[in-house]
């Protein structure tokens, strides 16, 4: 399994889909921000999009733009179209049932930009392992053949809105997972982004994380993850320390209390089982270890939880 997968897997997401927007002709749209992560799926047309005070990013169809601190931004036809305060616009019911903004001069033909909106809410694993590790917009450009994907994709989460079929909530809560990982690893392939998030994208240390995530219940010593990078130990922990933050230890520690938090949430495990999970022999071991950690006890944090 590959380290990206494994995050996905450990930090909890919820997404949520709330609004359609639409434009055409010159338009410009700025808005307040919100608690959570704000989305937006580009289906169709292009523009410029910027956080409050940032450099305008340009985008297109099947472009994906994440705002992961919630934070006002401005999205428009161009860098000098008029901006108009997202209140002010018009709201209509779009062909698909979703609220929809609409903006720009011609309503009457189809739109020129279509984008699915919505919001992630991370949990606290999350913001604080996630979050200061992204700029405040997130821009992953459209990989070939995307946008049909994407266009598909926006469809059967209209559809399943639309309808409220059983099972609708947990659809879009995966459709939604597979929208962060998407936005993920459409960012990690143009940028070079700091700390373990970046190293992700990093053959070498992507690998060795891999080992880590997937089996957090080794005593893995910096000299055994120098070998399966193919590295002296050295070089290894130099590397590592240098481009994720913190030496392998240090990861590994965080990832244990990670996976342990995760599996403390499922109250049909035990404390003992859930410590041997992520590698500690006995429970008072893990209590000691997650309450230097964490702060607080296992059962506590469980129970607060």
């Amino acid at each position: 399994m590959d380290a990206l997968s494994d995050l996905a897997r450990v930090v909890a997401v919820e997404a949520s889909f709330f609004s359609r927007a639409q434009a055409s002709g010159r338009w410009g749209v700025s808005t307040r921000g919100a608690e959570n992560a704000i989305f937006h799926a580009v289906l169709r047309g292009r523009g410029v999009a910027s956080a409050a005070g940032g450099v305008p990013v340009a985008f297109g169809p099947g472009d994906l733009l994440l705002f992961p601190r919630g934070s006002s931004h401005v999205i428009a036809s161009d860098d000098e179209a008029p901006r108009t305060p997202i209140t002010a616009l018009p709201r209509v019911v779009s062909e698909s049932g979703l609220p929809c903004v609409v903006a720009g001069v011609d309503r009457a033909a189809e739109p020129e930009v279509d984008i699915l909106c919505g919001t992630f809410r991370f949990d606290a694993d999350a913001r604080a392992c996630l979050l200061p590790q992204l700029p405040e917009l997130v821009h992953a450009p459209a990989a070939p053949g995307s946008a049909p994907w994407l266009v598909s994709t926006a469809a059967l989460l209209d559809a399943e809105l639309r309808r409220g079929l059983a099972g609708a909530d947990v659809l879009l809560s995966r459709l939604g997972d597979v929208l962060m990982v998407q936005i993920l690893r459409g960012w990690l392939a143009q940028h070079e982004a700091p700390g373990w998030v970046g190293a992700l994208a990093d053959p070498v240390l992507a690998r060795v994380l891999g080992l880590v995530h997937a089996h957090p219940e080794r005593d893995w010593t910096a000299a055994e993850l120098a070998r399966r990078a193919g590295m002296s130990r050295s070089a290894f922990f130099a590397y590592f320390t240098a481009r994720v933050g913190e030496p392998p230890a240090a990861y590994l520690l965080r990832w244990r209390m990670w996976v342990a938090r995760r599996f403390l949430r499922d109250r049909r495990r035990g404390v003992a089982e859930v410590g041997r999970t992520v590698g500690y022999a006995s429970e008072a071991a893990f209590s000691r270890a997650f309450k230097r950690a964490v702060g607080t006890a296992p059962a506590a944090w469980r129970q607060a939880a």
